[in-house]
């Protein structure tokens, strides 16, 4: 019985663990991974996000033009208000305008939805 547990304890003693110098490294590689991966998945949502907004003013524009032959009518800009509560403009950060005969992201507009003075 003592010898059994003499064993045990000589075993423990012999068993390898990892030092703090291996853990540091570990930690260190880690973080390099992050610094490199964390920017680059930012980016690719960004890209996603502007490519989702690019996408619903396409629909927007292709539906409201469809909707104004239909209906024989005239742009205006109640109109194109109204048109407009159909959808989900969360995707954008910008006010949409119907310009020129075009929906168009205005870029002149503050997240607190104030528009920026054009000088």
């Amino acid at each position: 019985m003592v010898k059994n547990k003499i064993s045990n304890c000589k075993r423990r003693i012999n068993e390898k663990g990892l030092t703090l110098v291996e853990v540091l490294v570990v930690v260190v590689v880690i973080a390099i991974l992050a610094g490199i991966v964390v920017p680059k998945f930012i980016g690719v949502i960004s890209e996603a996000e502007e490519e989702a907004c690019n996408f619903t003013v396409a629909e927007v524009q292709n539906g409201y033009q469809v909707y104004m032959a239909l209906g024989s009518i005239q742009h205006t800009n109640i109109l194109f208000t109204q048109y407009l509560e159909q959808f989900d403009l969360s995707v954008c950060d910008c006010e949409l305008d119907y310009l020129d005969g075009r929906v168009q992201c205005s870029e002149n507009s503050r997240e607190d939805g104030e528009d920026i003075p054009i000088l």
